[in-house]
């Protein structure tokens, strides 16, 4: 019920989310709706009922605010309401909600387009979600509104087609722009981002002649005409920076390393790049083990 409170909507799908077990998952959520704690709604969501507003104003919890109904509100509430879901549990990963960072009083922080912060590895990523129904219009704004961004350097976009945004276009200058598909096997790969033992993916492919690069968006070289490049995900600063790097520099070829998801995407902006696929997981450092070994 907290969690309702918090977010008002959740997809009746995402519950399972929040619970250990799927028997105490079903049998919970049957007391819950029986006695009306909370009810289904209309939009295929869960949302607080009655009983539950009752319980909660009854601890202090503050009800007065009225919740708006609307579609657009409801959509970008259960964006919003999947993800904190998904991570609800996850010990690596801790989801900090947009309404939680704004401050109320400001309307230009207010009308900002970022869904919320996303924490792993000691690094934080501002966080926005285009869904396959929103226009050229929305990715305008949030286009817009990591442009004018100031606090942060590291970049999400979640969204449901890639193809809908200009990979070029979406480079600032920042540390990392992400563009990542928002399905349930790369929320679960999101903890592991900075956890994946390039060094060995490289040199099981390339073999022991390869060196640190002295280029940060640049992982690795050969100290003679190549570079390699790792991709975890899409990244739009590195893709940008790789491709003015070429241009400069004729004489020089690239390798990128990468997962079979995101080939076909880096391909088309880098289309003269030798690539080597890589089954990823194999790779990544969990705790103090390398699952590779």
């Amino acid at each position: 019920m907290i969690f309702l409170y918090d977010y008002h909507f959740l997809k009746i799908d995402n519950a399972v989310f929040l619970f250990d077990t799927m028997q105490y998952y079903k049998r919970q959520l049957s007391s819950l709706i029986k006695y009306d704690y909370i009810r289904k709604h209309h939009s295929g969501c869960y949302i607080l009922g009655d009983t539950g507003k009752k319980y909660l104003k009854n601890l202090g919890y503050d009800l007065s605010t009225k919740m708006p109904y609307s579609q657009k509100y409801i959509d970008r509430q259960t964006l919003i309401s999947y993800i904190a879901a998904f991570y609800h549990y996850n010990k690596n990963i801790e989801f900090i909600p947009s309404f939680k960072l704004k401050e109320k009083d400001v309307f230009t922080i207010r009308s900002r387009r970022y869904i919320g912060l996303i924490k792993t590895n000691q690094k934080e990523y501002l966080t926005y979600y285009i869904s396959k129904e929103q226009d050229k219009k929305y990715i305008e704004s949030v286009f817009f509104d990591i442009q004018k961004e100031q606090k942060y350097r590291n970049i999400i976009i979640f969204s449901e087609d890639i193809s809908k945004i200009s990979l070029k276009k979406f480079s600032y200058g920042l540390n990392e722009v992400l563009v990542i598909k928002p399905n349930i096997q790369n929320l679960e790969k999101l903890q592991y981002i900075n956890k994946i033992d390039w060094s060995k993916v490289v040199r099981n492919k390339l073999g022991n002649s390869v060196f640190l690069s002295e280029y940060n968006f640049c992982e690795y070289t050969n100290k003679k005409d190549k570079y390699i490049l790792c991709f975890y995900f899409i990244d739009t600063e590195k893709i940008n920076l790789i491709k003015y790097f070429l241009r400069e520099n004729e004489n020089i070829k690239a390798t990128i390393v990468c997962s079979k998801e995101i080939v076909d995407n880096l391909k088309q902006e880098l289309p003269s790049v030798e690539y080597i696929v890589v089954e990823l997981d194999l790779y990544i450092v969990k705790g103090e083990f390398n699952i590779y070994e």
